[in-house]
């Protein structure tokens, strides 16, 4: 079945495929079907590439090939593989009738611009950039207390050549033990309160003006030492800039409730009947560590004659 081809214009359900099993075909309309169950960006690939539409053809056809062949050898008949079948094709009908509400609630969400202005100005707060800074440091690494300490002259060394005016950049990408950053002179990202261990945080954000230089800090990475390079102060977002992520959680939210109200009204257990004493009973056998109950038989004891 490898390379296999499909014939250009095809009719609206052509057999592609014919089985040894007279009753196995895979037609255009089987094809279609599992196109359409695939994910993107897969099913994208399965409808531009040949070779990935004739693997889907493939998989169609092993899989009617060999649930034939589960047929001929009778476990159709199986209560428990009936009972799984049930359970899928009611799963199936169950996502497809949720999908379609969604997609019918989807064309029915307000307008939420005036109640994400509400909800901007109930809680200006929440919209608040915290203060970050960017930094450069140096690290000799030391993952033991002994080991910093050896090197606690060698970081004070390099403090006091940054003090008289060594480039430091040019100075960590010679000498700092972090060379991810110290290709790029020591430089940092941009970070907040939060983002990084405690002694160096509280090292880099007591630096106040840009140029300054930190004492020799410990963590239990090693030694840093830190030069401030840029201060981005906290800073209020406005309701334009936020505006388009508020409506976004007011329509999901709004989604999701109108759905759930919708479900409540099909699957509410307050107007369903329900036979205290039998499921009383039933918890009672199965949480007292008994076997819950199945078919009488299963997959291995069935003798299809």
């Amino acid at each position: 079945m490898a390379g296999l081809a499909v014939a250009a214009g095809v009719g609206a359900d052509t057999i592609l495929v014919r089985g040894i099993d007279p009753g196995v075909v895979v037609t255009t309309a089987d094809v279609g079907a599992e196109v359409a169950a695939t994910p993107d960006p897969l099913r994208t690939r399965i409808t531009a590439e040949r070779e990935s539409l004739a693997e889907a053809i493939n998989t169609v056809y092993r899989r009617k090939a060999i649930a034939a062949a589960a047929k001929a050898a009778g476990l159709d008949q199986v209560p428990e593989v009936q009972a799984q079948v049930l359970r899928a094709h009611e799963q199936v009908l169950a996502d497809t009738l949720v999908y379609r509400q969604q997609q019918q609630l989807l064309a029915q969400v307000p307008d939420m611009t005036t109640r994400a202005l509400e909800v901007y100005q109930a809680q200006p707060d929440r919209y608040r950039t915290s203060a970050r800074i960017r930094v450069r440091h140096i690290l000799l690494r030391a993952n033991t207390a002994e080991a910093r300490q050896a090197r606690q002259a060698e970081a004070e060394s390099l403090l006091q050549q940054l003090r008289e005016g060594a480039d430091f950049a040019a100075l960590a990408k010679q000498q700092s033990d972090d060379t991810k950053s110290g290709v790029n002179g020591g430089e940092l990202p941009f970070f907040q309160h939060g983002q990084m261990v405690k002694p160096f945080e509280n090292a880099a954000f007591a630096l106040k003006h840009p140029g300054d230089l930190s004492p020799v800090v410990e963590t239990e990475f090693g030694l840093h030492v830190i030069r401030l390079e840029a201060i981005q102060p906290e800073q209020q977002r406005s309701f334009d800039e936020v505006k388009e992520s508020i409506i976004g959680k007011l329509r999901e939210d709004w989604l999701l409730d109108a759905l759930e109200t919708w479900r409540q009204r099909i699957v509410d257990p307050a107007k369903a009947t329900i036979d205290q004493p039998a499921l009383d009973a039933f918890l009672t056998e199965i949480t007292s560590g008994q076997s819950v109950p199945t078919t009488q038989q299963g997959v291995e004891d069935h003798d299809p004659k």
